[in-house]
């Protein structure tokens, strides 16, 4: 008897499909297609009606859809509705100010998406020549009951790691915060409801377990202080600070008494001009956190820093971690900066221009590469070279190479030597520039201009690099 009721894979297909004429193609409309079927108020309807084109799976995929769709946005609705109450309620309690709801509906509407869809009831789909019909329906006691159960749960959490965070309030805030903020993102889909428990330190006394949250965080993330050890730097164009970037961050306890914060989290990043920095240090016990700047990118009067509380640590890069990093981003984040002066560099020069041997009164190629080099690094040409940061060395002349009908030809050549006191930072040579013209002179003339526009383009832009490597 048991093998008659076995079902080999053909035969569930076969029944399945079967099941999905009868449900689907059948001649009679469900009673669901009026829309007077579909007006009880103790529900969230989900109706839709899509056009069969494309693929049969998308225009079902479609429908589908759109069908939760509808459930989402009268939930969503009925937040806002509740949400009027809930301020209402804050108003009278004098909070006006410290809880902004607007701003969340969003979030709650997002975050509730997944609790609504437990209690949803398909009731049917089914379709004609034209249109495909699906039709759901969330009971509200239903809806009601599940988001109970939830509000229940999370003010649970949240009153838990509010204990704890007290607790560690005046001996390690770090961990405070991190208590605070993991029981404020338990309740964040629920910031609808009034979200009211015990005082877990005082049993007669009831407290909006929420807005206690938000206050506790803003008030610990405004006793942490950032304090730079030097906040002003000086350098020159090529060379990075002598020092690290360095600062103390501390907490005031409601006692006075000042906490070093160990294992705080500390971002850092340029907010004038670029380079390269290491971005997330944690403090150590004493407090101090330490950044190393490894490259200035840009050829700039001056560099500014910014140093700040890691707040992402603490909220969590979700989707509830990210709105509450949002709501948190503003002056209430510990902040300092560094300024970092850029002078220009001094360019000591040793130049010799000759033409057929001869030193040149007006130089064709040194004036090029000075001009080139102040427009491209503001450098400033010194005659001390004590007082110099570099040496630029030119040794430039031409030779006669020839005649051929009546042209006269001649070349240029030029060894150039940039150098960091002693250290060469750059060398090149450049030989058999050539120029013609009617003589010598004036072919040796046009053979230094081919050599300027030469340095111009190449040399000039290969000592700027070598200078901000």
């Amino acid at each position: 008897m048991n093998n008659l009721l076995r079902f080999t894979p053909a035969m569930k297909f076969f029944f399945a499909g079967v099941f999905l004429l009868f449900s689907c193609s059948s001649s009679k409309q469900p009673v669901w297609l009026n829309g007077d079927h579909r007006s009880e108020s103790e529900y969230f309807h989900g109706f839709s009606k899509v056009t069969r084109t494309g693929m049969t799976e998308e225009y079902i995929g479609r429908a589908r859809t759109y069908s939760l769709g509808t459930i989402a946005q009268a939930i969503k609705a009925d937040i806002s509705i509740t949400s009027v109450s809930k301020v209402k309620e804050v108003e009278k309690i004098g909070l006006l100010n410290e809880f902004i709801l607007e701003k969340s509906f969003e979030m709650i509407s997002s975050a509730r998406s997944k609790l609504s869809l437990e209690g949803v009831e398909h009731v049917g789909e089914w379709e004609d020549e034209k249109y495909y019909y699906v039709y759901n329906r969330l009971s509200k006691s239903v809806y009601e009951e599940i988001l109970h159960r939830k509000i229940s749960k999370a003010l649970e959490s949240a009153s838990s790691n509010y204990e704890e965070g007290i607790m560690y309030l005046q001996t390690n805030p770090v961990t405070a915060l991190k208590y605070f903020f993991t029981g404020l993102k338990s309740l964040i889909p629920y910031q609808n409801q009034l979200l009211i428990c015990k005082d877990p330190f005082d049993s007669d006394k009831f407290i909006n377990i929420d807005l206690v949250l938000r206050k506790q965080i803003e008030k610990l993330l405004s006793s942490i202080t950032l304090t730079p050890y030097k906040n002003n730097m000086r350098t020159k164009l090529g060379t990075l600070p002598q020092h690290p970037l360095e600062l103390k961050v501390t907490y005031t306890t409601s006692n006075g008494e000042i906490i070093y914060l160990n294992e705080l989290p500390i971002l850092f990043n340029f907010t004038e001009g670029t380079g390269s920095l290491a971005g997330r240090m944690n403090s150590d016990k004493t407090g101090k956190v330490q950044s190393t700047i490894q490259k200035l990118n840009e050829m700039i009067n001056h560099y500014q820093i910014k140093a700040e509380l890691d707040m992402i640590s603490f909220t969590g890069n979700d989707e509830i971690g990210n709105y509450l990093f949002t709501e948190f981003r503003g002056s209430v984040v510990p902040t300092t900066f560094f300024n970092i002066e850029v002078r220009p560099i001094t360019i000591y020069l040793i130049s010799e221009e000759k033409s057929l041997g001869k030193t040149l009164a007006n130089p064709l190629v040194t004036p090029i590469v000075i001009k080139s080099l102040e427009e491209k690094l503001s450098a400033t040409f010194i005659h001390e070279k004590i007082n110099s940061d570099y040496t630029l060395d030119l040794r430039i002349d031409t030779q006669k190479r020839g005649e051929a009908y009546s042209l006269f030809s001649s070349v240029a050549q030029m060894s150039i030597y940039f150098k960091d006191g002693e250290n060469i930072l750059f060398a090149n040579n450049f030989n058999d520039i050539k120029g013609t013209h009617a003589d010598y002179e004036k072919a040796s003339r046009e053979s230094l201009k081919k050599l300027a526009e030469r340095v111009e383009k190449e040399i000039t832009d290969e000592i700027v690099r070598k200078i901000l490597d």
